[in-house]
């Protein structure tokens, strides 16, 4: 029955008796989405760095596996829908419980507004590395393993960075899973190591300067690529501008990333003047359609070079700044 349902769903993208089977095991749960909106004063323009607390998945074209793109329609194509720290457990069953959490985004409320924020700040302690960026009293924290990679990080290690943040008077903690890396499960060393960069992170930015915030956004949306190791979101920049200087987070609605690629980008873009602090996927799971590798998905980067990765993200950089 459980083949069945699987073949029906990856040959007729049909997948009404794959989701049936799920949901007789799955069961409610309450989770929180954070919304990091940047807007312009007029509040014509606005952006939303957007991190919920749902895992993309489980395959496409079962419940969830396309959420990252859901989001990101819903929020107007201007968004970047970061990956949080969950895992499998916090998929999605079905297409109907995807589209009553898309309209209960519409819910959110603001907890908390500014208008300044710090420059970004990079602690390394062997291979782990946190990049932070603090809005008033908000911390957000990029964590990767990148280039050696990992599987997802464990909730364990979102308990205790919110509990350092927590204890440095940050209000909250919002704490993304970069997944820009292939590799297995997190090592014991590893995950000490990714606690001790956030905690080194969260410890400079307490004494950083608040700057006024200037931001642009820009995506692919205008180049119409199409390549198999992107999803529908593809590619999205945001250029922060405070004191003479701009830095860029760059995010790709894609299941991770092949081993260095993030690398070659920011080597690129920095050829070419741009700072790339970060840069981060969505960890889609639309892009396991047809897949005939050991994977089951096409990662960022196994399917288009890294050259011309790099070349998009520095034309949607110069949008962004622009």
């Amino acid at each position: 029955k459980l083949l069945q349902a699987y073949l029906q769903s990856v040959s007729q993208n049909d997948p009404s008796d794959m989701e049936s089977i799920i949901l007789e095991t799955s069961k409610p749960s309450d989770i929180s989405t954070s919304q990091i909106r940047f807007s312009t004063s007029d509040d014509k323009n606005d952006f939303r760095m957007v991190l919920p607390d749902l895992h993309p998945g489980p395959f496409h074209p079962v419940g969830g596996s396309n959420i990252p793109y859901q989001i990101y329609k819903t929020m107007n194509s201007s968004a970047m829908v970061m990956h949080s720290i969950s895992d499998h457990s916090l998929n999605l069953p079905s297409q109907q419980d995807v589209q009553e959490y898309l309209q209960e985004l519409s819910k959110s409320r603001v907890s908390t507004k500014g208008m300044t924020c710090t420059e970004p700040v990079t602690a390394q302690i062997n291979k782990a590395r946190a990049v932070g960026i603090r809005l008033d009293e908000t911390a957000l924290l990029f964590l990767s393993l990148s280039p050696h990679g990992m599987e997802d990080v464990p909730v364990i290690l979102k308990t205790e960075i919110e509990q350092m943040a927590k204890n440095r008077n940050f209000r909250y903690a919002l704490i993304v899973d970069t997944h820009n890396a292939m590799g297995g499960e997190i090592s014991q060393e590893d995950s000490q190591d990714l606690i001790t960069a956030a905690k080194n992170a969260l410890d400079i930015l307490i004494t950083k300067t608040n700057h006024p915030l200037q931001y642009g956004y820009a995506n692919s949306q205008s180049m119409d690529i199409q390549t198999n190791d992107l999803a529908g979101g593809g590619i999205g920049m945001l250029c922060l501008a405070f004191d003479q200087k701009k830095y860029f987070l760059c995010w790709a609605d894609a299941n991770n990333m092949e081993n260095g690629i993030r690398e070659k980008i920011v080597i690129h873009l920095k050829n070419n003047g741009c700072e790339l602090v970060e840069m981060f996927t969505s960890d889609t799971h639309s892009t396991t359609m047809g897949v005939r590798n050991r994977n089951g998905y096409y990662e960022l980067g196994s399917v288009t070079k890294p050259e011309r990765l790099a070349r998009w993200c520095l034309s949607i950089a110069k949008q962004a700044e622009k």
